[in-house]
């Protein structure tokens, strides 16, 4: 058996040797994905404290950085005990480059690698870039405990204020090199303007609707967000959202609460999901997420979206590429995962409401403005629609919405992304993308 040895001919007598890559199995616990690109990743280990093992095949796919498993190579830094040898060697051994991916949440980052957090200052890196000492971040929202340890753990000065206030937030900005943010708390032009010394903004999450990105821009500051964290948590819940729409589980549960046995009315009125029609607007890595789930439950796919759809993908799941009409007209459930922009609000109003079958039910987990929501109560009222479950809203909190009137809608709090393991995962991501930023890495 070959043991892992040192330096790039070390890797590529072994691929020599073998014909491929080890499995994954027989290699330590991977670090963490982030995206960024092939030539600035550096030889160094990573701090990233004690997180939970994870197999890189799978947390590539969730990312988003292969198309499938083993094409992105993790690099095994000392610190995880294993390879370290030329990043990407393995990858390039294996298989030609993936073209570039771009995405409007990532910032202009490349292709995914890892860039070790202790990695060197790149050439056009600041002066102060050298060394972390003496910069400060600001968290802004209510984040996994491990993003302000590893944060401090790499010699970060961390003020943690989950509860600030608006009125508060932009004399407490000018005096930190970084902040954290959810979606509770809103990122101005004004806000920005105060942000003396801050060189990035971070997004503890998917959505850049509270940053104002093009004020940050104009300032020479950085956006980053995790988008890569909440993938499979989101997918999952659509999942969850469909299968609950289809037995009626929340009237059925409200039933047995009040003491009322609904097997006679409920009875005959559920519906499989295999064999129906799933639409889905919008292929990003949480639309992709969700056609491989439901077509391992049978469901037929087909999609929609702005940008090419990648035909390996499409061959995968078995997706029929649709225009927006012809997919509202065609699906059992329709399920949106786009972004809010100005192209994309009251996306579906009650012009397209009216293209989808009587029998159709429409889930959106992306943004609340995405749908009409007056026009969505006026359709499942009057039984032009058969129902919709919404996790997000137009205005925030939307307790007590009259949507919740209705038999045939599932309302949830916005918890897409509200898993343990989501969480974790977008702020061990947040971190390694704060600490490479102000070191210049990317």
């Amino acid at each position: 058996m070959h043991r892992l040895g040192s330096g790039a001919a070390a890797a590529a007598s072994l691929v020599a040797a073998i014909g491929a890559p080890p499995r994954t199995a027989l290699l330590p616990p991977p670090p963490l994905f982030v995206r960024t690109r092939w030539k600035e990743r550096q030889k160094a280990p990573i701090r990233t404290g004690a997180g939970g093992k994870r197999n890189s095949a799978v947390h590539a796919r969730a990312s988003g950085c292969a198309r499938r498993p083993g094409r992105c190579v993790p690099w095994y830094g000392a610190a995880a005990g294993g390879w370290q040898g030329a990043p990407g060697a393995w990858r390039r051994a294996r298989s030609p480059p993936l073209p570039p991916r771009f995405s409007k949440y990532m910032d202009g980052l490349g292709d995914c690698a890892v860039a070790p957090l202790d990695a060197a200052p790149g050439p056009d890196a600041p002066p102060s870039a050298a060394s972390l000492s003496g910069a400060s971040v600001l968290i802004c929202d209510k984040v996994d405990p491990s993003l302000p340890r590893i944060l401090s753990e790499n010699g970060l000065s961390v003020s943690y204020q989950p509860d600030i206030a608006a009125g508060q937030l932009p004399e407490a900005i000018g005096r930190h090199d970084a902040v954290v943010v959810r979606s509770r708390t809103r990122i101005t032009a004004d806000v920005i303007a105060r942000a003396e010394k801050c060189r990035v903004i971070a997004r503890a999450g998917v959505g850049l609707d509270n940053i104002d990105t093009a004020a940050a821009k104009a300032r020479g500051m950085r956006v980053v967000n995790s988008a890569e964290a909440a993938t499979t948590a989101v997918a999952e819940l659509v999942l969850a959202l469909m299968l609950s729409m289809a037995r009626h589980v929340p009237r059925a549960d409200a039933g047995m609460r009040s003491g009322r046995w609904l097997k006679p009315e409920l009875g005959a009125a559920g519906t499989e999901l295999r064999g129906k029609y799933l639409g889905i607007v919008g292929l990003g890595n949480i639309g992709k997420r969700l056609a491989r789930l439901a077509r391992a439950l049978n469901m037929s796919i087909i999609g929609h979206d702005v940008v090419p759809i990648d035909q390996e993908f499409s061959r995968e799941v078995g997706l029929a590429k649709a225009d927006l009409d012809t997919l509202l007209g065609s699906s059992d459930y329709v399920s949106l995962h786009v972004p809010l922009l100005d192209s994309t609000r009251h996306l579906i109003g009650a012009e397209k409401l009216a293209l989808m079958k009587p029998t159709a039910r429409i889930i959106n987990t992306s943004r609340g403005g995405v749908i009409d929501e007056d026009a969505l109560y006026e359709a499942v009222s009057s039984g032009r629609l058969a129902g919709a479950a919404l996790d997000v809203y137009e205005t925030e909190p939307a307790a007590g919405h009259r949507l919740s009137q209705l038999d045939g809608v599932v309302l949830t709090p916005h918890i897409g992304a509200m898993t343990a393991e989501a969480q974790a995962l977008a702020a061990h991501v947040i971190a390694e993308k704060v600490i490479q930023v102000l070191r210049g890495v990317i």
